[in-house]
Order: C-alpha cells, then sequence, then structure tokens
C-alpha cells in the first residue's frame, strides 16, 4: 500500500550516503536524481521517477518526437551523420559484439537485404571494398594465410569442374596483357573443343590435355584470344609451332609428318568463316600480321 506521507530518506546509494525518496506511482526508493526536477516538490523534483514519468507520457512523447523529426528531417540526419562519425568506434563495438551474440540473425538480414534488391547489394559491396581496399586487401591476405589448405582444396576443385572457364580466363589474360581483343568466353572455349570432338585440330589425336592455341601468336601483336583465332593442338605441335607463321610452320617435313594438307586446309577454312573470309583472304591476312609486327610492351595485370 502507498505510503500516506513521503519523507525525505537517506540510503546507500553506488558506496555513497544520498536523498532519496519513494516514487507515487511504483513505490520504489530511490535516489532524487531519478527524478525530475521541480519548484515546490519534496526534494525539489516531482513525485514521480523519470521511469514511471516516461511510461505514463509515453504516447504523447513519442508523438511530439515523430512530428519535430517530420518537420525537421535534414537537421536529424546532419545529427545522426556527425553522432555516427564521432562515435563509430563505439557503434562498431556494438555492432561487432551483436554479431557475436547472434550472427545467425545478421546473416539472416543480409539474405533478405540481397533478395529484396540485388544489384543494390552488389554495388555497395564493391563501393565499400574500393573505399577500404588496404584494410579489405590486408584482411584478404591474412585470411588466406590462415586457411591456404582450404584455398587450395577449393581452387583444385574448381579448376576440375570449371576447366573450360579457367582456361579461357588465362588465355584472355594474355591477349590483355598485350592491349590485344580478349574476349573470348568458356562457353565458346567449350564450342571450339566440341568443334573439333576434343581432338588435335590438325593430328586428329584424341589427349586428355589439350592446348588452345592462337593461330596468329599474340607476339605480333595482332590477333588476340578470341574465337576466330583459337584452335585446340597437342601440346607437342602447340610447343613446335610456338609464334611461327603457321603457313610456314606447316611446309616443314617434320610436320608433314604429322600433320595432313587437307586437314591443314581445313582449319584454315574453318577459321576464314569464323572471320568472314575467303581461305585466301584469310592467308593473306595472317601473312600481313607477320609482315607487320606491332611489338607491344606487356601490361603488368
Amino acid at each position: 500500500m502507498y505510503k500516506s506521507k513521503i519523507e525525505i530518506e537517506i540510503i546507500d546509494f553506488n558506496g555513497e550516503q544520498v536523498e532519496a525518496k519513494s516514487c507515487k506511482e511504483c513505490e520504489e526508493i530511490k535516489p532524487l536524481t531519478d527524478f525530475f526536477k521541480q519548484k515546490g516538490g519534496l526534494g525539489g523534483v516531482r513525485a514521480r521517477c523519470k521511469v514511471c514519468w516516461y511510461s505514463r507520457h509515453k504516447e504523447k512523447l513519442n508523438q511530439r518526437s515523430r512530428e519535430w523529426q517530420q518537420k525537421n528531417k535534414e537537421k536529424v540526419k546532419e545529427y545522426n551523420r556527425e553522432w555516427t562519425k564521432a562515435n563509430r568506434e563505439r557503434i562498431n563495438e556494438r555492432e561487432r559484439n551483436r554479431y557475436k551474440e547472434n550472427p545467425d540473425l545478421f546473416k539472416e538480414r543480409r539474405q533478405i537485404k540481397y533478395q529484396r534488391d540485388p544489384e543494390a547489394h552488389k554495388q555497395y559491396q564493391y563501393t565499400y571494398r574500393e573505399r577500404h581496399k588496404e584494410k579489405h586487401l590486408t584482411y584478404q591476405r591474412a585470411y588466406y594465410k590462415g586457411n591456404k589448405e582450404i584455398f587450395l582444396e577449393s581452387n583444385k576443385k574448381y579448376m576440375k569442374v570449371n576447366r573450360e572457364v579457367v582456361r579461357a580466363r588465362t588465355l584472355r589474360r594474355r591477349a590483355r596483357k598485350k592491349s590485344l581483343p580478349d574476349d573470348l568466353t568458356a562457353q565458346q572455349y567449350k564450342f571450339i573443343l566440341e568443334r573439333f570432338d576434343y581432338k588435335c585440330a590438325l593430328s586428329g589425336q584424341k589427349l586428355e590435355v589439350l592446348d588452345l592455341d592462337h593461330f596468329i601468336p599474340l607476339a605480333t601483336g595482332w590477333g588476340g584470344t578470341t574465337l576466330g583465332n583459337m584452335i585446340p593442338l597437342s601440346p607437342s605441335l602447340n610447343s613446335s609451332k610456338q609464334d611461327r607463321n603457321p603457313f610456314e610452320w606447316i611446309k616443314r617435313k617434320d610436320i608433314q609428318e604429322v600433320v595432313s594438307l587437307e586437314k591443314f586446309q581445313e582449319v584454315v577454312e574453318y577459321l576464314a568463316e569464323i572471320n568472314d573470309m575467303t581461305p585466301d583472304e584469310y592467308k593473306e591476312y595472317v601473312d600481313d600480321c607477320f609482315a607487320n609486327p606491332i611489338f607491344i610492351t606487356e601490361n603488368n595485370l
């Protein structure tokens, strides 16, 4: 039952003797600092403690706050920006602790946000990494160093399942380093292998390992890693051909022992068709590339 007469009492609060009184609403004895000030009130404060006063006026206060924020949107945004900037470490620490306590909740929120707008999420990730490039690289290096075996095993599995993707990417990079066309896709890589029945285009051998050769070598400064400049070759023929003019290289006796002229002509006709030329026009084009090489310094990619 509520006391009929409230008096100021002395209580021990955090190791100190302080003045206190009972709240008219919850009837708990609290330090006077837990009450709003009011002239004429017992102890110079209100009869109800701050908690009870807020609880009693909650809806009214919230409505007033919403109205003020609505009228002062820019002021609120500016305040929030400044507050966030000044308390960045505190906010980060709080979020880290919250994540440790409930990581599944954060993952679920990220997933919902991604599903709502995948492109916006990707753009945010890209912008964040660009803005914190050094920090991100440092984290990646440290994470890779601590999980090297896992990464190596994962890469092996990926390369085994996605050979065309990996090989096409490697070939594109070679062309890009010389500033040459590099638009060969994984689908085109697979098309080339299927077109020649996963055999060497010149010898007809079916091998476990085939190289995708640049018919016009990148060393000429022409061609590039494109659908119209790639054929599957056995590693031995690719190594022999290297940066040579294929129309001169095929004249060698040791090559003609392995590659028939008919087979070579079929490849020329295929490449000519891909490049929208006649076989004669294509030969003239290839010879012209060798007659007028462009010496390009490789980019450091």
